[in-house]
């Protein structure tokens, strides 16, 4: 029997907001850019040892005072290093191994560490060395840091002549008593004279711009762009930085634009070895005038060769006179954090039953939505996992069948591909058994196949499935692992999108629940002679079948078909009569035929419900505390059981007795998966809301 999603088309905002809106911290105290065109500083993070400071050394001149590994305070990771100077009078630093560099290199330096000060002060210096001669490069215009929270602190500086290498000193104050913890130490290159506080000469290449002391944001001057005709425009260019190849490369910039048009633009300029621009991206401000406002880029070095460097261009639009001034440019390497997952899904999406490869076990296979999608596999009398499985790259399982053959079939929402999972033998003793020896194989599809709605089991293997491209069906061989696009690789119904829902009646006879229609409708079709008649509910207000369950009993054969409009309806196939309409069915599909009677199961919230198909009436038979997924008939002691996988964990075991039971005591884990991010917003308070794919297509109308 085939398990399908008989839910309504699309998931609601309602259920998209409250299943898959989380709000995240706005990172706190994380930035989005590192130091410059990133180098590597060994052990930048202190997560190397788990008791040393290893490839961090003291320095002589100085302070050797108390710096420790801590595992009190991190940045990111577990690890900073703590600082505790106790003197006024004498100071505290610890100092990277040294990088090496180019002396023939046109940039700066710049590096950063991130510090959390209890109290005193934490500075970043930079030393460069000429063989045994040190140059150190203490920061200017310091900001008195934030105590209690974690502060970047920076410095930028150009290498003296003749320098070969670089290192990153951490400092603590000659004159003040300090404790604090460093993470995250970065050093990178970057432009040449980024605060425009020294001759342009030499840093930045310009046209009808020059350094100004009249706006700036930090130091005492910033870049003034004036432009002054409609048919040429100003602009500075940056020196040239190395880059790699596929690198990404981020660049910012704060303006102020006092008069004329806002059309101030920032580029990327991505360079071969001649120095021929071969990749150029820019971004055109678009905020309000007369205030400072940042502006930013973000683009990834060309993968080709001879991709050798990067520069920052700065210009007006060439649309009307503008004066503009900008200050404090960056270049960096954009960090990318990993949150986690935010939001685990755990979704019952379809469950079928089956047996183990001896045949003395009987087995309950769940799908889960996710990224990746999953398939478990479980003892269906008592619920212990057996087997758990990803499926890569797959968002969504919509359909599920077991064959004859007890292989079992899953449809996927995306890459065009079915899997087919072939059971083993359970082995083990209770509490610790598995299925060691079961493969599950992708199978994918032709081109143009990439949803598949639903899936059902033929004769001999066969299976047949259904899809949202389209509009076409197809069958899988599993004798010849050959895939048939039915009706001549045609749409089933010309112009109709998508085959819904599928079921198999006979190998002349499978049903196709077809949309979007003006009228729900239901397709017989001859897959032999590719012959077709329609079934056309009347009445219902449905574009979509969205589920199809055929239920073989004789000459009074049922076909349950689930309305997009609500209702499930029970169809008399030989002559396309509905018996019956029944409303706030939710359960994934129902049972098959009951063994001994001709009733068939399925659930409306959390009561299971009977359907007798020759009296035409349907009983409430109690709350069973879950929706069915799917369902089976097992017997236990002599007695035979409704068994079906309920939304809830829970295994129903329903005794069809003159006096039933219901026992939902059996419990089963829900495999669970992370949800695939489909959209991103800062809201209020700094938080991120994001809103997830919610694959499951049972959705709250």
């Amino acid at each position: 029997m085939s398990s399908r999603k008989v839910r309504q088309l699309y998931v609601r905002l309602v259920c998209l907001l409250l299943c898959g809106l989380l709000a995240l911290p706005l990172f706190d105290h994380q930035e989005a850019q590192a130091a410059g065109i990133t180098m590597s500083v060994a052990n930048s993070s202190f997560e190397e040892s788990s008791t040393t400071l290893s490839h961090w050394s003291t320095h002589p001149t100085y302070g050797t005072a108390t710096a420790t590994l801590s595992n009190e305070r991190a940045y990111t990771g577990t690890n900073s290093m703590k600082m505790v100077d106790i003197s006024s009078s004498s100071s505290l630093a610890r100092v990277s191994e040294k990088i090496s560099i180019s002396p023939t290199e046109q940039v700066a330096y710049t590096a950063s560490a991130y510090a959390y000060i209890e109290q005193g002060s934490i500075e970043v210096f930079l030393i460069f060395y000429n063989g045994t001669a040190q140059t150190v490069v203490t920061p200017v215009n310091v900001t008195p840091p934030v105590l209690n929270q974690w502060n970047k602190r920076s410095i930028t500086a150009e290498a003296p002549v003749g320098a070969t290498e670089v290192a990153v000193m951490i400092y603590s104050g000659l004159n003040s008593i300090t404790t604090a913890y460093v993470d995250d130490v970065s050093i990178g290159k970057t432009v040449k004279n980024p605060g425009f506080e020294s001759a342009l000469s030499g840093t930045w290449s310009v046209s009808g711009a020059a350094a100004s002391t009249t706006m700036k944001t930090g130091g005492t001057s910033s870049l003034k762009l004036e432009d002054a005709s409609t048919s040429a425009s100003s602009y500075a260019e940056s020196s040239d930085v190395p880059v790699s190849s596929s690198a990404r490369v981020s660049a910012a910039a704060n303006v102020y634009v006092s008069s004329g048009d806002t059309g101030v633009s920032l580029h990327l300029r991505f360079k071969n070895a001649a120095g021929t621009v071969i990749k150029e991206v820019e971004n055109v401000f678009q905020g309000p005038a007369s205030q400072w406002t940042p502006l930013a880029i973000s683009a990834t070095a060309p993968n080709v060769t001879g991709a050798k460097t990067v520069s920052v261009y700065l210009t007006t639009q060439n649309a009307a006179t503008t004066v503009a001034y900008v200050d404090d440019v960056t270049l960096d390497t954009p960090i990318d954090y990993n949150l986690g997952t935010p939001i685990m899904n755990n979704p019952l999406d379809g469950a079928v039953f089956g047996r183990d490869a001896s045949g003395s076990y009987d087995l309950m296979y769940v799908g889960s939505s996710g990224y990746p999608s999953k398939l478990a596999v479980y003892d269906a009398r008592t619920g212990e996992k057996l087997d758990d499985r990803n499926l890569d790259q797959i968002e969504a399982v919509w359909g599920m069948t077991v064959a004859p053959d007890q292989s079992v079939y899953l449809g996927t929402a995306n890459k065009k591909t079915i899997f087919r999972y072939v059971p083993g033998t359970v082995i083990g003793s209770a509490g610790n058994r598995s299925i060691p020896d079961s493969s599950l194989v992708p199978i994918p599809l032709p081109t143009g196949l990439d949803l598949i709605w639903d899936v059902a089991a033929g004769s001999s293997g066969s299976v047949y499935g259904g899809t949202g491209t389209a509009g076409k069906a197809f069958r899988y061989n599993p004798t010849t692992d050959s895939v048939t696009v039915l009706n001549n690789d045609q749409a089933i119904v010309s112009g109709v999108a998508q085959v819904r829902s599928i079921a198999y009646a006979s190998d002349t006879e499978v049903y196709m629940g077809m949309g979007p229609t003006s009228n729900a409708t239901i397709i017989r079709f001859d897959p032999t002679t590719s012959t077709q008649s329609t079934i056309s509910p009347i009445g219902y207000g449905s574009t979509y079948v969205l589920g199809l369950d055929y239920v073989p009993n004789g000459t009074d054969s049922r076909l349950f078909a689930k309305l997009s409009s609500e209702p499930l309806i029970v169809i008399n196939p030989a002559t396309g009569g509905v018996d019956a309409s029944l409303g706030n069915v939710d359960s994934i599909g129902v049972s098959m035929k009951q063994p001994a009677d001709d009733k068939v199961y399925y659930t409306k919230g959390t009561h299971l419900y009977v359907y007798d198909i020759s009296a035409k009436t349907q009983t409430d038979l109690g709350d069973v505390g879950g929706k069915a997924a799917g369902y089976t008939f097992l017997t236990d002691g002599g007695s035979t059981y409704l068994y079906a996988a309920l939304s809830s964990g829970k295994i129903l075991k329903y005794k069809l007795a003159s006096t039933p039971t219901i026992d939902t005591s059996t419990s089963f884990t829900i495999p669970e998966s992370p949800t695939k991010i489909r959209s991103l917003v800062k809201g209020p308070g700094d938080n991120i809301y994001n809103k997830r794919l919610f694959a499951r297509r049972t959705e709250c109308l």
